[in-house]
């Protein structure tokens, strides 16, 4: 049986989870952001030559120019 002061320290916990999540999520975006970059540009050198890699961090974009 749970008791009160159990359900209490639980939702204690959750809520301090979840804004640890929260305060976590832009630095998690980030790292996700830069691998996901860094496989995008292996994947362009296996295409071809890269002739040029233009980002635009402001925008959230990039552009990667292959010869083939």
């Amino acid at each position: 049986h749970n008791t009160y002061e159990q359900t209490k320290a639980q939702a204690t916990a959750t809520e301090s989870l979840e804004k640890a999540l929260t305060d976590l999520q832009p630095e998690l975006n980030a790292i996700v952001n830069g691998i996901t970059r860094e496989a995008l540009k292996a994947k362009a050198a296996q295409m071809g030559r890269i002739q040029e890699i233009a980002e635009d961090a402001e925008a959230g974009t990039m552009t990667i120019k292959v010869e083939v």
